[in-house]
């Protein structure tokens, strides 16, 4: 009874696949520069929460029982809430949007439209063949200078 209990309450604390991919996908057209901060956050992340019917994942960084966010590890001169990246994934004919926003200059949710829980699924741990992903940094300080480059990632 304890394990399933205990399983109940830590069972969202890592990012999915899709969380993964996502997010690896907006590094990628990051400027490399922030590249370190980027991923300082990304790894700070320790409880995920996922919406109802796969409309949204937020993530949080829990100290001491509560939400905390480290100034140390924020971008710069952002503001309260900023859209950083719009996403769009295809596969096998079905398309999913996604949108990553910052919170206090740091990574705070994925939202998506019509739900993420086909692409969770059809994931299943495996990098999908036949997939396709676009992602456009909304902020020119932002964008990397190689952006575009990648065959896999393109605006």
């Amino acid at each position: 009874m304890m394990r399933f209990l205990s399983n109940l309450l830590w069972r969202n604390r890592k990012l999915n696949e899709l969380e993964v991919l996502i997010l690896d996908s907006v590094r990628s057209r990051l400027d490399p520069e922030l590249h370190g901060l980027w991923d300082e956050q990304v790894s700070s992340i320790n409880r995920v929460n996922r919406l109802p019917k796969g409309v949204e994942s937020d993530f949080y960084r829990i100290r001491s029982g509560k939400p905390f966010r480290d100034p140390e590890i924020a971008f710069p001169d952002c503001a309260e809430e900023l859209l950083l990246a719009t996403l769009t994934l295809t596969l096998c004919s079905r398309v999913l949007t996604a949108e990553v926003w910052l919170v206090d200059g740091q990574v705070f949710c994925i939202e998506y439209s019509g739900g993420a829980g086909y692409f969770e699924e059809a994931m299943g741990g495996e990098l999908w063949s036949g997939h396709e992903i676009r992602c456009e940094v909304h902020e020119e300080r932002f964008r990397s200078r190689a952006a575009g480059q990648s065959p896999a990632l393109r605006q």
